[in-house]
């Protein structure tokens, strides 16, 4: 029942003195009273208030949560790099114009290299310090026939990088271009605080031939590449093909690279410098032109080579794993950028060098590179410089004026420079050949030693497969049998090229 015109009683239901009490209560702060809404606005922004706080703490935790996980591994960027607990090095100081280079190891170099030769924090490599001796039961004269590269990176840059201005066009050489030879290569050599350069082996497989007759005597052995490489383009050239492709791509749009003491006074200026001067004095015996172009396709196209001859046995996706993980690849494995194969390992024999040019050598028939790799730029460097400086380049066998002599080579350098690998290592390769693992290799590189944990795994850009890989059952230096693991294409050895003009120095 409304009641109009009669003072609302809020206490209506307790005793007269409680009632006043009450009435006091309300009315003694300030002398003024508080309505019952103004206590409930005071109380709602209260509450707000303590929500808010409450919703601000609990997405710190959340925050905080994620970048502990993310510190210990789930998202690891490379700033974190400069956390690890790496060797202690000692710092090195740059000059102006200067950066600093890394190997695998993280040590770092002084690039350009100083013409005093302070160029690393570092000393003398053991092969070094045993060139009297030998670095193997071969003694020193193995050591002796390779011909490596100085075991600094910065000078092994420096080198392939002045002989890609002096022989390559100039947008080879566009230091602006991310995607010229020059800044690939570069692009091998990343500082820790650079994300590492994961370069893939494009999906393209070359072959080359005399001719057209040639390919179409050796289709089933080079059917077997299509038919185990699905998805992957098959590129053929037979030695015409090769001569036009040649010419073209490598042509020097002028003079202008070529300094001027270094150019010749006959007629051609030009042949004293560049790919298709090179090219040219390599036309007898023809080998040396196919051993050349597979160099070059790779060095700038990149993708996988192999003679007429090899029978795929495996695809090439199993190329860079282990036997051991039967197929079950590790959650951190990357793909390799370079794999290559051991095809002769002397193991102590003292009479090696009637037989091969090195006691340990890398095989040329069968081998897959991504574009721009060191150690196919280093392999045409040597071809090249031999070709155009040595004045005894033509007495010289085909083994190594373009063969395996110079590529073995190459192989070892980049892998001495970026690894510390020396040769003698590498020799009775099991059936998982070898990589670099920083787990195995340099366990110190992966602990985040501020944040506790561990980085992810790296890998490196190199694979080495056994002589099983590509040389199984020849029956001698530890090669298995065609149907093991290991074995991944099989050579005929069909050496056609040992009957041409000129193969016989």
């Amino acid at each position: 029942m409304a009641v109009e015109g009669k003072p609302l009683r809020v206490y209506t239901h307790l005793p007269t003195s409680s009632q006043s009490s009450a009435v006091t209560l309300l009315t003694a702060s300030s002398g003024s009273p508080t309505s019952p809404t103004s206590h409930r606005r005071w109380t709602t922004k209260a509450g707000q208030f303590a929500l808010t706080k409450r919703k601000w703490i609990a997405l710190a935790v959340v925050y905080a949560v994620l970048v502990v996980a993310w510190l210990r591994g789930w998202q690891p960027h490379a700033w974190l790099r400069r956390t690890i607990s790496a060797p202690n090095y000692p710092a090195i100081r740059l000059n102006p114009g200067e950066r600093a280079i890394f190997d695998a190891y993280e040590q770092p170099h002084i690039y350009p290299p100083r013409k005093d030769g302070e160029e690393a924090a570092g000393g003398a490599t053991a092969q070094d310090s045993e060139a009297t001796t030998g670095t193997t039961s071969l003694g020193p004269e193995a050591d002796n026939v390779y011909h490596l590269s100085d075991s600094s990176p910065a000078l092994y840059l420096h080198t392939l990088e002045q002989f890609l201005f002096k022989h390559f066009p100039p947008t080879d050489t566009d230091a602006t271009d991310p995607d010229s030879l020059l800044s690939v290569l570069r692009s091998f050599f990343p500082s820790p605080s650079e994300p590492p350069y994961n370069a893939a082996i494009p999906h393209q497989i070359f072959l080359t031939a005399a001719n057209q007759q040639d390919f179409a005597q050796k289709e089933p052995k080079t059917q077997t590449w299509a038919d185990r490489n699905s998805g992957w383009a098959i590129q053929k050239q037979d030695d015409e093909q090769a001569d036009a492709w040649v010419r073209r791509r490598f042509a020097l749009s002028s003079d202008a690279q070529i300094p001027d003491d270094e150019k010749s006074s006959s007629p051609g200026a030009s042949s004293s410098a560049g790919i298709v001067a090179a090219w040219d004095r390599l036309s007898e015996p023809a080998v040396l032109r196919s051993d050349f172009w597979r160099y070059l396709v790779l060095a700038v196209d990149g993708g996988v080579y192999t003679d007429t001859d090899v029978e795929c046995l495996k695809s090439i996706a199993q190329w860079g794993e282990d036997p051991d993980w039967r197929g079950s690849r590790p959650e951190s494995y990357q793909e390799p950028a370079l794999i290559v194969g051991v095809e002769a390992d002397v193991g102590d024999r003292k009479d090696w060098h009637q037989w091969w040019p090195r006691p340990l050598q890398i095989s040329q028939w069968t081998m897959a590179s991504a574009r721009g790799h060191p150690v196919m730029l280093d392999t045409v460097r040597r071809v090249v410089e031999m070709a155009l400086e040595d004045k005894n380049a033509t007495s010289r066998s085909v083994m190594e004026r373009t063969g395996p002599g110079p590529f073995t080579d190459a192989v070892l350098s980049y892998l001495r420079v970026q690894y510390r690998k020396s040769w003698g290592e590498l020799r009775g390769l099991g059936g998982n050949g070898w990589r670099f693992r920083a787990s195995q290799d340099a366990p110190e590189l992966l602990r985040a030693s501020r944040y506790g944990g561990a980085l992810p795994e790296r890998w490196g850009d190199t694979k080495v497969l056994s002589i099983t890989g590509f040389s199984p059952g020849v029956g001698h230096m530890g090669s298995l049998d065609v149907n093991d693991a290991a074995a991944m294409a099989l050579h005929g050895f069909a050496g056609s090229w040992r009957g041409q003009k000129g193969a016989d120095i």
